[in-house]
């Protein structure tokens, strides 16, 4: 909680007067610097976030010595080419306030000049802090999702391929036994050519796994209508299955709706005790919508903090689309993404 200050403020020089109202009120930190880096003037907003109040400031506060020491070098070059007449364009820097609370801020700076004299540099101090901690939850899930496939990767090449190359491996050191039979030799033979297959197979369905071949052969539709037949096959749900659409998406939209489809489905048979999946594909407008819905027990309240469902928003939010998940009559999830973004044109 940032502790309220009262604050009685310096009218700025630079600053007129019909300006000041306006900005006390900006919700972001306006300052002023003299030639020496010293503040002159703070809004509320600066009072506030940087914890300082007016008796600090007659005191003298530097803004570099608030900026983190293996920083401020980098900071001084930048508020001197700011002063010589250069343009600061939004640069990153960790500040610390007046208590130690770090902050990632991005300053945008340029000269006050009156009467063709350089007195100092007016500008703004963003607190980018919030938008660099959702960055970093959304690339750790963007970790999480890749070290999970990399993962089931791994044991699909361990549990399934490998035991066939080493059984093949140990067909062919056998057919080199000079005491093994024409006959034998044969036999092995045919058993090494059955497990070659089986591992041509298996190479296909890990392959299919990275990127289906229905995907890059008929479309994304196409995939999403083979993977829901062979899994109603087995008899333990059924898919309502609705395309309107043909669309020519692009390969990464494809994969990653493909995806979230295939979490989807997964979290449903996990979870829902289901008894039928829904699926829709639409044009709304300038949107694409697809509809997911499952008439199972719907979601509990923290299943949102699952690695599955975190894996289908960072998903969505890579594909710029806004989505929705909730109960109704089990579980349904709506997701618009935006058509100028996602077309192969």
């Amino acid at each position: 909680m940032i502790k309220k200050f009262k604050v009685l403020y310096k009218e700025s020089i630079g600053i007129k007067q019909h300006y000041v109202e306006f900005v006390r009120s900006l919700p972001l930190i306006v300052i002023e610097l003299d030639m020496k880096g010293r503040i002159t003037f703070l809004n509320t907003a600066g009072h506030e976030i940087l914890e300082l109040d007016n008796y600090d400031l007659d005191r003298g506060v530097y803004i570099g010595q608030m900026i983190l020491q293996e920083q401020r070098e980098f900071f001084k070059e930048d508020f001197l080419y700011v002063l010589e007449g250069g343009l600061n364009k939004g640069q990153e820097y960790f500040l610390k306030s007046k208590k130690g609370i770090n902050y990632s801020i991005s300053i945008y700076f340029s000269r006050i000049i009156n009467n063709d004299i350089v007195e100092g540099v007016r500008g703004v101090i963003i607190d980018v802090s919030r938008n660099k901690e959702l960055e970093r939850k959304s690339f750790q899930v963007v970790i999480d999702t890749e070290e999970r496939e990399r993962k089931r990767f791994s044991e699909d090449l361990h549990d399934g391929l490998g035991p066939l190359l080493s059984t093949i491996k140990l067909y062919i050191n056998q057919m080199n036994n000079s005491k093994v039979s024409d006959k034998e030799r044969l036999e092995l033979l045919a058993f090494a050519n059955d497990l070659i297959d089986e591992a041509i197979g298996s190479t296909r369905k890990i392959a299919n796994n990275i990127r289906p071949s229905t995907i890059s052969d008929n479309g994304l539709w196409a995939a999403v209508t083979s993977f829901c037949n062979s899994i109603e096959q087995t008899g333990i749900i059924q898919f309502v299955l609705v395309n309107n659409t043909e669309l020519n998406l692009k390969n990464v939209v494809e994969n990653n709706i493909y995806r979230i489809i295939i979490e989807l489905v997964n979290n449903t048979l996990k979870h829902a005790h289901a008894v039928t999946i829904n699926i829709s594909m639409e044009v709304i407008d300038d949107s694409f919508k697809i509809v997911y819905s499952d008439d199972g027990i719907g979601i509990e309240d923290d299943a949102g903090k699952g690695l599955g469902l975190q894996n289908i928003k960072s998903r969505c939010k890579s594909l710029n689309g806004q989505y929705n998940i909730y109960n109704s009559n089990g579980m349904r999830f709506e997701v618009l993404l935006p058509l100028n973004e996602i077309i192969n044109y």
